[in-house]
């Protein structure tokens, strides 16, 4: 019966090989100039390595076309373009950020029609900068319900002042604490 090779004889067999060759190929080099000639052979391989990453993307539409006879990733891409050319229309139309046009969707979507834009863009911004404010570290955590406490009653007080009517707080504090754990589960990283 033949042996089985011992696998850990293999790796320090090759490693001390792989170093002997380095240090034959090093040859009359000091080891501390050797990082002038190896450095820039490591980068130039990084470097090709992102050009194959760049040139396998910038293909990928075509080749998604023909494995998914009925995708349309070119007008997909288009019309993402679009959405966000509206989106950004639309946060200069109403003197919001991104942010706060994602806050400014899910109220108005929830309550359309009731409250007009000015009045609802003015609302979102002061929202949103009452709900960074009384943010923590981990507050959609259960064992953190009091932060999320806090946050709801400092929505509140910003919806009273501004005289939102009493039927529609509730709808209005569910859509932003929805849209804020979304935005910012995991606060501070996503400020």
């Amino acid at each position: 019966m033949a042996k089985k090779p011992n696998s850990s004889n293999n790796h320090s067999d090759l490693l001390k090989e792989l170093f002997q060759a380095a240090v034959e190929l090093r040859g009359s080099i000091e080891p501390s100039d050797y990082k002038k000639y190896v450095l820039p052979l490591v980068f130039l391989r990084f470097l090709s390595l992102r050009f194959d990453e760049v040139v396998s993307f910038q293909r990928a539409p075509e080749q998604i076309a023909k494995a998914l006879p009925g995708a349309q990733p070119k007008r997909d891409i288009e019309q993402a373009v679009r959405d966000l050319e509206g989106d950004d229309r639309r946060t200069r139309e109403l003197g919001l950020d991104e942010d706060e046009l994602a806050f400014y969707d899910a109220v108005a979507a929830n309550l359309p029609g009731i409250y007009g834009q000015v009045f609802l863009a003015g609302l979102v911004h002061q929202v949103v900068e009452s709900v960074k404010r009384n943010l923590k570290v981990d507050w959609t955590r259960p064992h953190r319900e009091s932060v999320k406490a806090g946050v709801r009653a400092a929505v509140r007080r910003v919806l009273r002042r501004n005289n939102v009517r009493a039927e529609d707080l509730e709808p209005f504090v569910d859509a932003i604490l929805e849209q804020a754990e979304a935005l910012y589960g995991d606060w501070p990283r996503a400020a």
